[in-house]
């Protein structure tokens, strides 16, 4: 038995979800250690997302980061060479109550809101291409992934991406257990997931 499905049959989720896990786990490790701390989640992710938004939007998305680092991963994390670390299992330990807690899916909305608004770099309460570009680019995912992506969030097919779109899609990423496209693609194509 794969070390996905181990997990999968632990967490009572689908091996489908632990392959979405850790494909977004392996973007927000930066360093490529097997762990995720907080330089990996906030400061590269900030780092680059100060080059490429506003600050007031940087500062928005900055502060999300920290809540969420601070009030769900820092309490899970276990130490490791003097700093919080998350583990890849604790990770999901921490993800897969999503899938059934509307409490849970409550502090996903906002803290996707947030990120909206971050990217939303000229106010329109829309996503345009480039601004998903942007952000992609801030998480380290090749931009030419962005396209399709895009047009996969993109459900009314209007070239821009509303928050009712955004906050769907990003929802769907972390309950959905099932393959389905329009969540599936939310961080880019799933690589190196098994």
């Amino acid at each position: 038995m794969s070390t996905n499905s181990q997990l999968a049959k632990k967490l009572k989720v689908s091996v489908h979800w632990i392959r979405k896990m850790r494909h977004f786990f392996n973007l927000l490790d930066a360093d490529t250690d097997g762990f995720i701390s907080y330089s990996d989640y906030v400061e590269t992710v900030m780092e680059r997302a100060r080059t490429m938004m506003k600050p007031t939007h940087a500062d928005l998305f900055d502060k999300a980061l920290k809540r969420v680092w601070n009030n769900y991963w820092k309490p899970g994390g276990v130490l490791a060479n003097g700093e919080i670390k998350i583990t890849f299992n604790g990770f999901c330990d921490m993800h897969a109550p999503a899938i059934c807690s509307e409490e849970f899916q409550g502090h996903y909305k906002c803290t996707f809101n947030a990120y909206f608004d971050g990217i939303d770099q000229n106010e329109d309460n829309f996503i345009s291409l480039e601004e998903l570009e942007k952000f992609f680019t801030t998480y380290g995912i090749p931009t030419f992934h962005a396209k399709s992506t895009f047009s996969e969030i993109d459900t009314n097919q209007d070239n821009l991406i509303n928050r009712e779109e955004w906050l769907h899609a990003f929802l769907d990423y972390f309950i959905c257990e099932e393959p389905k496209l329009s969540c599936d693609l939310f961080w880019g194509p799933m690589i190196n997931c098994d």
